[in-house]
């Protein structure tokens, strides 16, 4: 009994303990977490994980959205009045989303994953949780959360462009493309909310604007949003961990680069930090991937002027100096989540109106003329 009584004081102890760390340290670089796991945890939800990554077990939040509420408490109370204003719903509906957001984000993230923060303080109690973006398959979750109707664009935003350049204008700028594809989808929680004063008008948006899943190069594949050490400009180095613009010129100057070890006869370049970008850059571009633009646009002098299969992720009207009796509309492809490039498309007028209802979703195969026209390779649609 008197051991008993011992173990469950420790324990309280640890608790207490535990409930009072302090947070982190603020880092100027991003850090990338490899390899990780979601770990029970009574406070998981849609946004916030607790998450196992080697040895080191630490809470997160994600940046930018924010999940509706799970359940009505003195801490969730307010919000959840605030996230049901938002989606101009009752507060038993929001609770239902914020159940099924809880759901997505726990099969979404089975396995392994990559988590990056830079350590900002996310805590709203005692406990220690910091801000991140959370990558899996090459997709960030809350673009993802967005798109499927199941977050509100809300919260934090990073100060910090993300790895790969990306800054918190074009990450936001993505989230809101992701927003109006899920309104105009009914999708999540939209599907309650039709007919409301956050919907009105949503039958008048044209499909031409519907987004790509793949709005910036790093949310549609985590390769693309690598970083070229050989092809890199110095602002884009200097985006990584660690590497100041001394360094940047340093890893310009010692190009081409055949090895990421090879770094470590920069001065200053050790193995720990060499290791510290490795997940972020690579040597060479992979290929495109097949059924995509760009893919076809790397051997141009073989496909030109032959009809061509691309995947369509989105699509979007330009204003564009198209032939007579054609209209122009920009489209974006990809395959297997990786982005395969963008191309200017002409659309016989005949044809138009149907073709932006049949590719306003994403996937759709398009077969068209690879051609030269005023200078630009396009793809034109057949006219039979």
């Amino acid at each position: 009994m008197i051991r008993l009584t011992h173990r469950l004081i420790a324990q309280i102890f640890l608790l207490i303990s535990a409930s009072v760390l302090p947070a982190r340290e603020v880092s100027s670089q991003w850090e990338v977490l490899p390899n990780c796991r979601i770990l029970p945890s009574k406070s998981n939800g849609g946004d916030r994980l607790m998450i196992q990554n080697g040895t080191q077990n630490s809470s997160f939040r994600l940046y930018f959205v924010e999940t509706p509420v799970t359940q009505v408490s003195t801490e969730s109370g307010e919000r959840g009045k605030d996230q049901a204003q938002y989606f101009t719903l009752d507060e038993a509906s929001v609770l239902a989303c914020g159940q099924s957001a809880k759901k997505f984000t726990g099969d979404y993230l089975k396995g392994e994953f990559t988590v990056l923060t830079r350590w900002e303080d996310a805590r709203k109690n005692e406990q220690p949780c910091y801000y991140a973006c959370i990558i899996k398959d090459g997709r960030y979750l809350s673009q993802e959360l967005v798109r499927h109707g199941l977050a509100r664009i809300y919260g934090m935003p990073s100060s910090h462009p993300l790895p790969g350049n990306i800054t918190p204008r074009s990450f936001l700028n993505a989230l809101k493309r992701a927003e109006r594809q899920a309104q105009r989808q009914y999708a999540g929680i939209w599907a309650s909310a039709q007919g409301t004063a956050q919907m009105a008008g949503m039958e008048l948006v044209a499909p031409n604007t519907a987004t790509s899943t793949s709005a910036l190069p790093a949310m549609a594949g985590l390769n693309n949003g690598l970083i070229n050490l050989n092809t890199a400009t110095s602002a884009e180095l200097e985006t990584l961990p660690g590497i100041g613009p001394s360094y940047a010129a340093a890893i310009i100057r010692k190009r081409p680069i055949e090895t990421l070890e090879s770094l470590t006869k920069i001065a200053g370049l050790t193995p720990r930090k060499v290791d510290a970008i490795r997940h972020l850059v690579r040597l060479s571009d992979p290929l495109p991937p097949p059924q995509t633009v760009a893919f076809y646009k790397r051997e141009l002098e073989s496909y030109l002027n032959t009809n061509v299969t691309v995947l369509v992720d989105s699509i979007a009207k330009i204003e564009y100096n198209a032939p007579e009796t054609f209209q122009a509309i920009q489209m974006k492809t990809a395959n297997q989540g990786q982005y395969g490039g963008q191309i200017t498309c002409l659309i016989p007028e005949e044809f138009f109106e149907s073709f932006l209802k049949h590719y306003s979703f994403p996937g759709r195969e398009f077969t068209g003329l690879l051609y030269q026209y005023q200078g630009e390779t396009v793809l034109v649609h057949p006219r039979q």
